[in-house]
C-alpha cells in the first residue's frame, strides 16, 4: 500500500492517478498501471449538449480527422487543469477502460500535483478527480 502523509494522520490510498499534459496514468496498490493512454478527449456536439465521443488512443487516432461538430480537447494545458468538464470525462473513461471501475467508487486516492501550481490550480484538479 502506497501511504502519504495528511495533516499528522496516516493515510493508506488505493489507487494514484497521474493526470499529465500528455497521458492520464492510474495504478492501484499491489496491481500496477491499470491505465496509460494520452490526454486527449473528442466530443460530438455543441455547447452544453456535447458529449464524449473518443478518448486516450481513440481521440489521438481520430484527432487530424475531426471537422464540423466534433471537439478536440486537452484538459491539461502545462501541467495544469485548463478544461474540467474534460479532465472529469477523461478520468471516467480511464475508470471504465481498466475495468475496475467498482474499486473507484470509495477509493482514496493519491492525486499527482505539479509542485509550482496554485491553490486555485490544485483545486481544479481534485475537482475533476472527485467529479469523476
Amino acid at each position: 500500500m502506497t501511504t502519504l502523509f495528511n495533516r499528522n494522520a496516516r493515510v493508506e490510498a488505493d489507487v494514484a492517478v497521474d493526470f499529465g499534459t500528455a497521458n492520464v496514468m492510474l495504478s492501484e496498490a499491489g496491481r500496477g498501471i491499470l491505465f496509460d493512454e494520452p490526454s486527449v478527449c473528442c466530443f460530438v456536439g455543441d455547447g452544453r449538449r456535447s458529449r464524449l465521443y473518443a478518448a486516450g488512443v481513440d481521440a489521438q487516432a481520430i484527432m487530424e480527422r475531426t471537422t464540423g461538430e466534433y471537439r478536440i480537447a486537452r484538459p491539461l494545458r502545462h501541467g495544469v487543469m485548463s478544461d474540467i468538464d474534460a479532465g472529469r470525462e477523461l478520468l471516467r473513461y480511464a475508470m471504465h477502460r481498466s475495468g475496475q471501475r467498482r474499486l473507484f467508487a470509495r477509493a482514496r486516492a493519491i492525486v499527482g500535483v505539479p509542485a509550482d501550481a496554485t491553490q486555485a490550480e490544485r483545486q481544479a484538479l481534485l475537482a475533476a478527480v472527485r467529479d469523476a
